[in-house]
């Protein structure tokens, strides 16, 4: 009995909340209503107000508080070594280790070679992959020879970056020297050094490697514009310098006439020597280039040739530390500001070089004053405050 007129008391309960809830409904419909209705006057308009000025959008921060930036696996596919790639292999990791110690890299860089074979440095790019990196950067031995796997990379997620010289696969960055404008430079000074007409050769480095390919262009293509200057032989020699010797002798030898000679990184001191082995220190023009080496090789020829002119510009060992710099920014969200060549490829602008204009000068900073070992080549890259000026 007593369950049953609790079981009521309930019922009763629940019969005046359900009749309150009604009667709130029922005002607010009315209240709408009312307010909705055609006839009821128009609120008096409030007088017309200027709206504020809205606060200025804060600037965009360069140098984001490092602890609150991700540390990135870094990866390095390289492919063959001489002293040029040991000297950029040094600069990318003295980098690294300034971004370690900021907190944006973590553990080592992780760097592995490929010599000149595609295959291995396909093998090589997708192993880093497939460990884990979060950067890779690439110094490639082709232009087009790597798509595949590159592009496998940045479909997962892997921020790629090719430096040196530029290839063509999709959703990756080149950060570069202009190879062919680099190459055009030497072919128009020994244009004018051999007074724009006469009978030139010249050596190259590894046919079908990007940076070299560029750079004949830029020889071939300049030279053209001179009708009195003939290309009359040519040979390959990997960018050695024993083998640019023996290159270079040849070619003498089968064109005793030649006026010039053309070459490129690592044969400066064989063309030299191959002159003064023919007897044409005199007689023929050379390009060399900016290595401590070469520069104590034409100092010394100048002691008895006092005539005696080369040239040669800054190829810079630290694009591979500016490529390291960039490829953090893009990493980090950070939006590229400055210019791309063909929607994905930055050039660095070399400005450096050398002639019997300031030969002396730039012999007594690097070889006197600096005593830089014969390996070192005049170095330059971007500097944290010039990356970031290129970023937001």
């Amino acid at each position: 009995m007593m369950q049953f007129i609790y079981i009521i008391k309930e019922e009763d309960k629940m019969k005046k909340r359900i009749f309150a809830l009604l009667l709130a409904l029922i005002f607010v419909f009315a209240f709408s209503a009312c307010n909705s209705a055609p006839d009821a006057p128009a609120p008096a308009p409030e007088p017309e107000q200027a709206a504020p000025e809205p606060a200025p959008a804060p600037e965009p921060d360069q140098s984001p508080a490092d602890d609150a930036v991700k540390p990135y696996k870094v990866g390095l596919s390289n492919t063959f070594m001489y002293p040029w790639r040991a000297q950029m292999i040094d600069d990318m990791e003295r980098v690294f280790e300034n971004y370690k110690g900021r907190g944006w890299v973590e553990g080592d860089l992780i760097i592995q070679h490929a010599g000149v074979d595609t295959n291995a440095q396909i093998a090589q790019i997708r192993n880093m992959v497939n460990d884990g990196v979060d950067i890779l950067l690439i110094n490639p031995i082709s232009a087009d020879g790597l798509n595949e796997v590159v592009e496998e990379a940045v479909a997962k997620g892997v921020i790629v970056v090719a430096f040196d010289q530029a290839i063509s696969a999709q959703g990756v960055y080149n950060v570069t020297i202009d190879h062919y404008v680099w190459g055009s430079r030497f072919a128009e000074w020994l244009v004018q050094a051999i007074d724009e007409q006469g009978d030139i050769v010249y050596i190259e480095g590894l046919p079908g490697h990007p940076a070299n390919d560029d750079r004949v262009r830029g020889w071939v293509d300049t030279i053209a514009k001179y009708p009195d200057i003939n290309i009359v032989g040519s040979s390959a020699t990997d960018w050695d310098n024993p083998s640019a010797q023996k290159a270079a002798s040849q070619l003498i030898a089968t064109n005793p006439n030649i006026n010039g000679i053309l070459a490129m990184d690592g044969m400066g001191v064989g063309l030299y020597n191959a002159l003064v082995s023919a007897k044409k220190v005199d007689q023929i023009k050379c390009t060399g280039e900016t290595q401590v080496a070469v520069l104590q090789s034409w100092y010394e020829l100048l002691e008895e040739h006092p005539d005696f002119e080369s040239f040669g510009v800054v190829n810079p060992p630290g694009i591979g530390a500016t490529a390291l710099g960039f490829a953090i920014r893009i990493a980090q969200g950070k939006e590229f500001t400055g210019e791309f060549v063909n929607g994905n490829t930055y050039y660095y602008d070399v400005e450096i070089q050398v002639d019997k204009s300031n030969f002396e000068e730039f012999y007594n900073k690097y070889v006197v004053s600096e005593g830089r070992p014969d390996a070192y080549w005049p170095d330059e890259w971007l500097s944290d405050d010039e990356l970031d000026a290129l970023f937001r």
